[in-house]
């Protein structure tokens, strides 16, 4: 389960929590999505809904659940990164604009 600032950790089982990990005081404000790759789990992550936009990849071993590292974006016109794959050995990245008082100037959802 990925939740803004927080990660949960299940078994496929049963459904029961194993272990959490909350990023609030990290300054982890907006995880979107998250992909498992080789032990590895990859979050996309954002400043939601701050502007000017900031995103980050956050990554997590799996079996631990410890913060591993992390790819900063920075602060980027290209919207806040909202979900994050690999196939082929390339990586695979969705950014999003946002309409109303989350807009960027100049930009939108188109």
């Amino acid at each position: 389960m990925i939740n803004n600032s927080t990660i949960g950790k299940f078994t496929k089982g049963d459904g029961k929590l194993v272990t959490t990990w909350d990023g609030t005081s990290d300054g982890i404000k907006h995880l979107n999505s998250g992909v498992v790759i080789k032990g590895k789990l990859y979050c996309a992550n954002s400043n939601y809904p701050e502007i000017p936009m900031a995103s980050s990849v956050e990554i997590f071993d799996v079996n631990t659940m410890k913060h591993i590292g992390n790819h900063s974006f920075g602060i980027a016109e290209h919207g806040s990164l909202t979900w994050i794959d690999q196939k082929d050995g390339f990586w695979w990245i969705g950014f999003a604009h946002y309409s109303g008082k989350e807009a960027s100037e100049g930009r939108d959802v188109r």
